[in-house]
């Protein structure tokens, strides 16, 4: 069993292993040695793995369908790669491919997914707002939208745009 040390800020080491055929260790026993207040602080340096993570998914979505290789590899759409090659719900699909056709038209937007200022969600909602508008025949400016929502929260962000 290959184990992991960790020095808690208290100083006091913790030793966890992996679980049989895992490749990350068991972290509910490693939870269990944190104090409080590092078990906040490693949570929200998660969060911000996330946030970068979820941003680089959401460039390399941007960049297969420029290149349009979901339909190189036999899909009909980037939704179809997303779900059926990638294994993401139809959801988190649909959220992604949302904020990286809006991240391709407002490239500012990179820096308020990456800090959070802009959720995915309401990348999401505004990207689909400027779709309803344009098969209404308005156009709609995208800096603008993205600037009415930030720090929004999802019913807000709905609020302000329909």
């Amino acid at each position: 069993m290959n184990f992991l040390k960790y020095q808690t800020q208290e100083g006091s080491r913790v030793t966890f292993g992996f679980l049989s055929g895992q490749k990350r260790p068991c972290y509910r026993l490693f939870m269990k040695h944190l104090s409080s207040q590092e078990l906040i602080s490693r949570t929200k340096i998660l969060v911000s793995e996330e946030r970068h993570a979820t941003l680089a998914l959401i460039e390399n979505l941007a960049e297969i369908e420029r290149r349009r290789l979901y339909a190189e590899l036999g899909f009909s759409s980037m939704w179809e790669f997303a779900t059926r090659e990638l294994g993401l719900s139809e959801g988190a699909a649909q959220r992604r491919i949302q904020a990286a056709r809006l991240l391709r038209d407002v490239p500012e937007v990179k820096a308020k997914l990456e800090s959070g200022t802009l959720s995915l969600s309401n990348a999401a909602r505004v990207q689909g707002f400027r779709n309803a508008e344009k098969k209404l025949g308005r156009k709609t400016d995208a800096s603008t939208l993205v600037q009415k929502v930030e720090s929004l929260s999802q019913r807000q962000c709905e609020a302000k745009l329909f």
